[in-house]
Parts: structure tokens; C-alpha cells; sequence
């Protein structure tokens, strides 16, 4: 009598235990949270009943991946840079996105790294990632003749260790639509070099990182729009 008392309350604290077990998995299974969203910035964060289940080692490996939802991307190897999610630092749980664009679909899930890991033991699988999110950024309410100064066109070709009045001009186009960060310096480096050939994908121009006669039209309409109507 007492041995099927004690196989029937094993049983149901079985039961149990694999319920709580059940709900915790899909507890994981819970999309990030997405706050404060500008028109170039936005929040990412672990919801809590999330984070309150993972241990610490699972918590030190959770990072966020978002891209452009409604990006199009050419397949071919190797894929090209832009076409890539970005990822965030390693270990942050609430993070601020900022160079978002403006107007633009983004779609964000949480997950865990397990390079390291690999190296010596079993892949962990990445079973706890996030459903996705998927957020919108606000409009860029600033009128185009309030950020730029439609007096200014780009009339000369630009290139790699090009410098001037220009550049600049080049470096606040490319600041105000996503492609670069920072503010301007006047000097054409790297990271213009990079920010140009985003800008020429994102406008269907060859992504040389030259800026010539193609892209000096799109940049100058973005300049001043009112001459190209």
C-alpha cells in the first residue's frame, strides 16, 4: 500500500518538475524587447522572465542580432558585408542600436555564443533563441533644407585620402542616412571608404568607395531635392 502511495507521489512529482521545465522552455522562446525607438536609435533588452532562468554562464554568452527586414540581398559568396546581421556586444542584456535608418523595418532576436565552447567540448545549441522582433524606425522629421545647406553641391570627384570642404559635405550625407558614424572630419579614410560603398549598395551604384559622377547625383539631389523635381 505505502510502495504505490510512494510510486504514485513520485510520479506526479514528476509530472511536475517536467512542467516547470516545459514552461521555462517556452518562457525562452519570448521575443526581445524593443524600447525608446528613434529614427535612428532604438533600445534591445532580454525580458526579465527570461533572464531570471538563465544561468550566469548563459547570461555572459547572450548577445542581440538585427538586420534590415526588408533588405535585398544578391546570393553570392562570400556574402557581401552589409548583407550580414549585426551583432552586438557579448554579455549585454539591454543595449542602445544607434546609426539605425530612418523609416526602415529592423528585425532583432537575442542569442547565445558558443564559439569558445566548441573549441574543447560538444557544440551547446543555441535551443533558447529568441523569437524575433520586428520594429519600425520613426521618420526623419528634420526638412532637408534644415540639415543641409542647399547652396552646397559636390562637384569634383572624391577619393581615398581626399580632403576638404567637400568630404565634409560627403560625410554629413553619409552620417544623416545610416551609413557612417561619428561626426566629419574633412578627410576621406577608411571608414568614409566603407561608408560610400554602403551608400552606393543602399542606391544600386558599383561599390567602388569612388565617389564619381553616379554618386555625386544621388548626393547631390539628396543635397537639394527641390533642383531634381
Amino acid at each position: 500500500m505505502y510502495k504505490k502511495i510512494i510510486l504514485t507521489l513520485a510520479f506526479l512529482l514528476t509530472i511536475s518538475y517536467n512542467t516547470i521545465l516545459a514552461n521555462q522552455d517556452i518562457d525562452r522562446y519570448t521575443a526581445p524587447n524593443v524600447s525608446d525607438v528613434t529614427e535612428s536609435s532604438a533600445t534591445f533588452m532580454v525580458p526579465y522572465k527570461v533572464s531570471a532562468l538563465l544561468e550566469l554562464d548563459d547570461k555572459s554568452q547572450i548577445y542581440f542580432e538585427y538586420y534590415e527586414t526588408n533588405q535585398v540581398c544578391i546570393m553570392i559568396y562570400p556574402t557581401p558585408e552589409y548583407c550580414l546581421p549585426k551583432k552586438t556586444k557579448i554579455g549585454d542584456l539591454s543595449v542602445k542600436i544607434n546609426n539605425l535608418k530612418a523609416s526602415t523595418s529592423y528585425t532583432v532576436a537575442y542569442k547565445r555564443d558558443n564559439s569558445i565552447r566548441c573549441i574543447t567540448t560538444p557544440c551547446p545549441t543555441n535551443d533558447f533563441a529568441s523569437i524575433s522582433t520586428e520594429f519600425t524606425t520613426k521618420a526623419n522629421t528634420n526638412n532637408s533644407t534644415s540639415t543641409y545647406n542647399n547652396n552646397i553641391q559636390i562637384t569634383k570627384n572624391l577619393w581615398l585620402g581626399s580632403r576638404g570642404s567637400q568630404v565634409t559635405t560627403l560625410q554629413n550625407v553619409l552620417i544623416a542616412q545610416g551609413h557612417m558614424s561619428g561626426s566629419a572630419t574633412g578627410y576621406f579614410g577608411m571608414i568614409t571608404f566603407k561608408a560610400v560603398k554602403k551608400f552606393q549598395r543602399a542606391h544600386n551604384i558599383p561599390p567602388t568607395g569612388f565617389v564619381g559622377k553616379l554618386t555625386r547625383a544621388v548626393l547631390n539631389e539628396i543635397l537639394t531635392p527641390e533642383s531634381y523635381n
